[in-house]
């Protein structure tokens, strides 16, 4: 979710790290079969001692008067696991001179399929769970020379899941979010065995500003978008906000507005990123 970017500037200037660790030693190998250009499969293979870590440092550029936070404890244990993965992406990338973004002007579809399992009696792993998860996304060119973009993650598990391998509900982090986060989340994340998040989001371009015909607005050179998160898991009530965003408003940047209408939130979320496509 977060980039290794993200986390160091976070944690570099107020003691913030969005991220929990642990130790995990071991090797893990895969293969991978390419089917076609859009469609990829992969079947891979864990052996790994994971153990939990302590904190080691307090160091940020500016004082706080807070600690770092501490790393939560998980499952140790040595977890062997098989996974089987299949993934389709029919995006069409551009090259922007520093990164390879999606090219927001064609419809595209971007699946996922996962499933991974291990067993005491056949993999002679610590830990026995199979745990199933499928992530869908659809960019479609909508109406008002816009766009709209559905997308939805879902994922539970057979027997019991490590605390390192539950599912997570992600929230905005330090008044930064990307991707289909909850913006008014109330917690940092939730970890749970069963969920489902689903975001849609559409993207007006700068259509609302031409409508209005008012000089000045109507030549306004940044999008507007609309968007609605909800999310359901395990052991925690529903959730939902909606809110609108300002994309581009800098080159690459966009602002968001949420408000919580149902579940474990806050009212209202402000919440800034990047605009560089999924």
């Amino acid at each position: 979710m977060y980039s290794r970017f993200d986390i160091t500037v976070g944690s570099l200037l107020y003691r913030d790290d969005y991220r929990d660790y642990y130790l995990a030693k071991g090797w893990r190998g895969s293969l991978d079969w390419k089917m076609n250009s859009a469609l990829n499969a992969k079947v891979a293979f864990n052996d790994e001692r994971q153990s939990g870590v302590s904190r080691n440092t307090n160091y940020s550029i500016f004082p706080e008067s807070y600690d770092c936070r501490v790393n939560p404890a998980i499952n140790d244990g040595y977890l062997r696991s098989v996974d089987l993965s299949l993934n389709l992406d029919t995006r069409k990338f551009l090259d922007t001179g520093m990164s390879m973004r999606s090219d927001e002007g064609s419809n595209y579809w971007v699946c996922k399929a996962d499933v991974e399992t291990s067993s005491p009696r056949f993999l002679n792993s610590a830990f026995s769970f199979d745990r199933f998860h499928l992530e869908v996304m659809r960019h479609q060119m909508a109406f008002a020379s816009g766009y709209l973009n559905v997308w939805a993650a879902s994922g539970t598990a057979i027997g019991k899941l490590p605390v390192q391998r539950m599912f997570e509900i992600q929230s905005a982090y330090g008044g930064y979010s990307e991707g289909e986060t909850l913006e008014t989340l109330a917690v940092r994340r939730l970890l749970t065995t069963t969920s489902i998040v689903v975001a849609v989001d559409h993207d007006f371009a700068n259509s609302l500003f031409r409508w209005s015909n008012i000089p000045l607005v109507r030549d306004a050179w940044f999008n507007v978008r609309l968007f609605a998160h909800g999310a359901a898991a395990d052991g925690y009530s529903p959730m939902a906000e909606v809110g609108f965003g300002l994309v581009n408003i800098l080159p690459f940047i966009r602002t968001n507005f949420a408000w919580c209408v149902a579940g474990a939130c806050r009212g209202f979320a402000w919440t800034i990123g990047t605009a560089m496509g999924i």
